[in-house]
């Protein structure tokens, strides 16, 4: 209690300047140049916001980079002896340092941030291109020739069989095995050829059977890219790459055994696998090598099976039989094979993500061992002596639902929480499992660290907290959470509110959301962040919303399911709902000027927002939007929208609505864009705007992908908002003060 009262009285320190503005005219930000540098400013004036601890093997022990506000200290863990201090002298290392290479150097601010332990107590570290190693008990340093960490041990390349005897190769699409020991080298196949090739082989532990796919063909279709001004020459170069459309024919691996000794194979009795998502199945071999498992996710996303085969005879038997009549989201969905008898399987079976343990023989479920309306995000770790495993989850405590938790359950027992009882978690596992680093924030409050027990959750330790008290110079100020309810009338919506550090309580400001809909998560900030896109554009004179909708991830089945079929709903209802409750609570906000941005997925959805809800969005920026989910990548269009391709990829797509649109739409691409192709999508609704006649800004970025960053693609957006919705701006100031009796 007494560190959250410090958290909150430092927050406080922070906010507070902010309720002291003088009546008038708000001082809009005029200055572009004080927007550019936002960012880079407020990252300076934040300190300890994060904890990347780097273990000592199995030991326990960790060190870390304490960036504090006057000095960069590298500071040694001892969990066990529940020690933290200094790593080294600092200062002695200094001057060492500085003797040898005649330059200056700070014990405050060292040249290097990596330091790697040794086995006598020394360190060594890497400054001015050459490697030293200090030793601190003597306080002496010396030029080493070693490298970081050491040489790793392997196992051996992994197409080497487990005795050391076989290795197997590809050669003309076929199988090879060689004796490691006469190098006499035999063709497991001869059939092989480039539309039914062999490959994806995996050895059994007994080294006597060897796991293979025969990859049938499918279409492997072409996207072309132009690189408009190649490094080289003055000719524009096209760039090919295989990319898969929603209903193309997909690659499907067929399963076969293969049996090293005698050359003899069998096919798997089961479907073959289509390769739209993970690739060839991974086999879990038994240890005494006479079967495996292995995990089928069949296309269309509606049904996953967990099959076991008997490695003889290629028969084949379902273990576990998932379906649903919306989608099945591999991001949720995963097994784990603790052994030969026992099974984890993670899915959403009654409506939440949860942990089954199921008979890894029979398939037969033995008990359900998480349940609740909360989601388990992913094992992190499984003890197999204690029979315990290690989760994160979220929606288990009170508050905010998508605050994420670290939690162990053991096989036969209860839930219990490992982490700190408020906010959201970030955390760090120690290699042997006995302890984690918990780092604990909201977006209002800055974020703490504590070692705790991995088994108790007990707190050990706690190491500096974030210190955040420069930010006020800054005007800086923490996005304000919103609940509000969805259109069913029942359900609460989380989101968040950036107000600008200026903003006076009798005017009004435009408002611009950031959307991303992707149903695959939720995407709404809950950690603690100095600065980001939100926050700078807030700095102009807006107030930026962000919401995780009806359609989006982590609240359960039934919450994502709105997204099926129907990514072109992309929750606007929801959001429109949810700003107009926060207009009543914060009159501030303008709803006659919203804007609406996003990226990719976003992209789509904010174009999506000028077609279907122009009486509400005014203004639009659409940076790689995938316009059309006929014309983007198959694994992604297919999971939302459903195989086979059925009437509500072109009722959904911005392509085929372009003729709707109103307001003022800004079309953002790199011309490059591996992820969603910028000819396929943005040029595509271009053509179908110009047929429509109607007017739309574009910028076409030469050589940018997917990643666009920086900052003249931010202004950019920055500048639409300003000319479109009337944001105070170096042109013109036009945000205006409430009127009496109205907005």
């Amino acid at each position: 209690m007494i560190r959250r009262l410090a958290s909150l009285v430092v927050l406080l320190a922070v906010v507070a300047p902010q309720a002291q503005v003088t009546e008038g005219k708000p001082p809009i930000v005029s200055d572009w140049e004080r927007v550019r540098t936002f960012a880079e400013r407020a990252r300076a004036k934040a300190h300890r916001l994060s904890v990347d601890p780097q273990w000592f093997g199995d030991s326990g022990e960790f060190w870390y980079v304490d960036r504090g506000p006057e000095a960069k200290t590298f500071v040694r863990v001892n969990p066990g002896a529940r020690t933290q201090a200094p790593a080294f002298d600092h200062g002695a290392l200094a001057a060492a340092l500085a003797k040898e290479t005649s330059r200056t150097v700070g014990g405050r601010d060292l040249p290097f941030n990596t330091i790697t332990p040794e086995d006598d107590g020394a360190w060594t570290f890497t400054a001015f291109d050459q490697r030293w190693r200090w030793n601190d008990a003597e306080k002496s340093l010396s030029k080493t020739e070693s490298g970081p960490g050491g040489a790793r041990q392997g196992g051996g390349p992994q197409n080497t069989s487990p005795d050391g005897k076989w290795r197997f190769g590809r050669s003309n699409d076929n199988l090879t095995v060689a004796n490691t020991e006469t190098g006499e080298t035999k063709r497991l196949t001869e059939d092989g050829s480039p539309t039914a090739s062999w490959a994806n082989a995996r050895w059994s532990p007994d080294s006597k059977r060897l796991f293979a796919t025969r990859v049938l063909a499918g279409d492997r279709f072409d996207m072309v890219r132009i690189e408009s001004v190649p490094r080289e020459g003055f000719r524009p170069r096209v760039v090919t790459q295989r990319y898969a459309l929603p209903g193309d024919k997909l690659d499907q691996f067929e399963l076969w055994v293969f049996d090293v000794e005698s050359g003899s194979r069998v096919k798997v009795q089961a479907d073959p696998v289509e390769d739209f998502y993970a690739g060839p199945p991974q086999p879990n071999w038994t240890s005494d090598g006479r079967s495996f498992r292995y995990a089928h996710l069949y296309r269309g996303y509606q049904r996953w099976v967990v099959r076991s085969v008997d490695a003889a005879t290629g028969e084949a038997k379902i273990l576990v039989d998932e379906t649903s009549l919306t989608r099945i989201q591999p991001f949720l969905q995963s097994v784990q094979f603790l052994n030969d008898r026992e099974m984890l399987v993670v899915c959403e079976r009654d409506g939440w993500n949860h942990v089954y343990l199921h008979d890894a023989q029979t398939g037969a479920l033995i008990r359900q061992l998480t349940q609740g309306h909360w989601s388990v995000r992913n094992i992190v770790r499984v003890d197999h002596e204690a029979k315990r495993i290690v989760f994160l989850a979220n929606g288990r405590e009170p508050g905010d639902p998508y605050h994420v938790h670290a939690y162990s359950v053991e096989l036969g027992g209860a839930v219990r929480r490992l982490t700190g009882a408020e906010g959201h978690h970030a955390v760090s596992w120690s290699p042997n499992g006995r302890y984690l680093v918990d780092t604990q924030s909201t977006v209002e409050t800055p974020p703490t660290h504590t070692v705790r027990d991995a088994v108790t959750g007990e707190a050990i330790l706690e190491l500096p907290g974030a210190t955040i008290r420069g930010l006020a110079d800054e005007g800086w100020r923490a996005p304000t959470p919103f609940v509000a309810k969805a259109r069913d009338g029942a359900t609460d919506l989380y989101g968040a509110i950036w107000f600008p550090s200026h903003l006076k309580p009798n005017w009004k400001y435009p408002v611009v959301e950031y959307i991303y809909a992707g149903p695959h998560d939720a995407h709404v900030p809950k950690a603690f962040a100095a600065t980001d896109r939100n926050r700078m554009l807030a700095e102009l004179g807006v107030i930026v919303v962000q919401v995780d909708a009806l359609g989006t991830g982590r609240r359960g089945k039934a919450f994502s399911d709105h997204s099926h079929k129907n990514l072109g709903d992309a929750g606007l209802d929801d959001r429109i709902g949810w700003m107009r409750a926060a207009a009543e609570k914060y009159p501030q906000m303008d709803l006659s000027r919203v804007g609406i941005y996003g990226y990719s997925a976003g992209g789509y959805d904010s174009t999506r927002a000028l077609l279907a809800k122009p009486e509400f969005y005014k203004a639009a920026v659409s940076l790689c939007g995938n316009h059309d989910h006929r014309t983007d990548k198959v694994w992604w269009n297919e999971l939302w929208m459903g195989y086979p391709v059925g009437p509500e990829y072109a009722d959904q797509s911005n392509i085929e609505n372009a003729k709707n649109l109103q307001g003022k739409l800004l079309l953002i691409a790199g011309e490059l864009d591996d992820n969603v192709n910028p000819h396929a999508a943005t040029l595509r609704l271009v053509d179908a705007l110009v047929k429509a006649d109607k007017d739309f800004d574009m910028l076409f970025l030469p050589g940018r992908n997917h990643n666009l960053g920086g900052w003249y693609v931010d202004r950019r957006i920055y500048r639409h908002f300003v000319e479109h919705l009337g944001v105070g701006s170096p042109a013109a100031d036009r945000t205006r003060p409430i009127r009496p009796g109205g907005n």
